[in-house]
């Protein structure tokens, strides 16, 4: 099952992507600004869960619903906002894909699906594991 990327050679590619795009885009991840899916130039190592094939490094969700695990730092919820905007996390989702993450897992917010949706309409392919939310009943 080894395709002759291993950990090490998947850090350099995403560091390379990440500066390359950084370079590149210069500020071009500002609010509005149209980021392009990036082809796919690496993959990594899948395993299945029922029938999907999921890559064994997950995008993790949190920065991009701009959870940071801060607990009373008001001030770092802002800054994630601030940072991580629509296209940001567009540009995040392109990269990831790039390097052969084929899998996010994200929490409910009331815009992620909107931004996951307007991924795939330009070409994306990322698959989603959507942690659902529910109301906490005291009584």
């Amino acid at each position: 099952m080894t395709n002759g990327l291993n950990r090490r050679d998947a850090i350099k590619g995403f560091v390379a992507v990440t500066a390359g795009t950084a370079l590149s885009s210069a500020g071009s991840a500002s609010a509005g600004a149209e980021v392009p899916v990036l082809l796919q130039t690496q993959t990594l190592p899948t395993g299945t869960i029922g029938s999907l094939k999921v890559s064994r490094i997950l995008l993790g969700g949190n920065l991009l619903t701009h959870f940071t695990h801060s607990r009373d730092l008001q001030y770092v919820y802002s800054l994630a906002a601030q940072y991580n905007n629509e296209a940001k996390i567009l540009e995040t989702l392109a990269i990831a894909e790039a390097n052969g993450v084929n899998t996010l897992v994200i929490h409910t917010v009331p815009w992620a699906l909107d931004i996951l949706q307007k991924h795939r309409k330009r070409g994306g392919k990322m698959q989603w594991i959507i942690c659902t939310t529910a109301e906490i009943d005291n009584s």
